[in-house]
């Protein structure tokens, strides 16, 4: 059973949609998610990394909050290295030149949550239906037997009925349907 939109599923959003999703996207520790890194500014490309957010950093600004979010796999090597530089006693330092260095195109460890978008699962796919009143409220989510798929309804008369509003073999992708709807 699939869990989780993918990267492609966001790439179907239009840009209001996508801000609508990040301003009802509360992240939480351990959430999986996609960072847009800008790679032409001119040609409005982006690189699209996905990452499990292992820390979640909320300062204050002048605007408001600011977020960011911490790539977890970055943040055990960080204290990987922590740990190591703790037990060595004595490190070699070497001179290095600016011929040493390579400058490249690196993955970022950080994230601002509005450079982000959630990789919503299935529970977080019926709090965003819930927050954005679909169905006034009153919709649901439904196993087909006979067809084994899945189905999403905004009317609880249309389940009496079977009228469905979403259909799809997995119930991410029913549900899926109905957020891209609701935003």
């Amino acid at each position: 059973m699939k869990q989780h939109i993918s990267i492609e599923n966001l790439m179907e959003l239009t840009e209001y949609q996508r801000d609508r999703l990040n301003d009802l996207w509360t992240p939480q520790r351990y959430d999986l998610a996609a960072g847009f890194l800008c790679k032409d500014a001119e040609n409005n490309e982006y690189d699209i990394f996905e990452f499990v957010i292992g820390h979640i950093n909320i300062g204050e600004t002048r605007a408001g909050y600011h977020m960011t979010l911490m790539n977890l796999e970055a943040l055990r090597g960080w204290r990987d290295q922590a740990e190591a530089a703790e037990t060595e006693e004595e490190v070699d330092i070497e001179e290095f030149s600016e011929e040493d260095f390579v400058f490249e195109y690196e993955r970022p460890d950080i994230y601002a949550k509005a450079d982000c978008l959630p990789l919503l699962n299935i529970g977080q796919m019926l709090e965003i239906l819930a927050k954005c009143g679909y169905g006034n409220g009153n919709f649901y989510v439904n196993f087909q037997k006979d067809t084994n798929g899945w189905a999403v309804g905004r009317d609880i008369e249309q389940y009496i009925d079977f009228g469905t509003d979403h259909n799809g073999e997995e119930l991410c992708d029913a549900l899926w349907a109905a957020v891209k709807e609701a935003l």
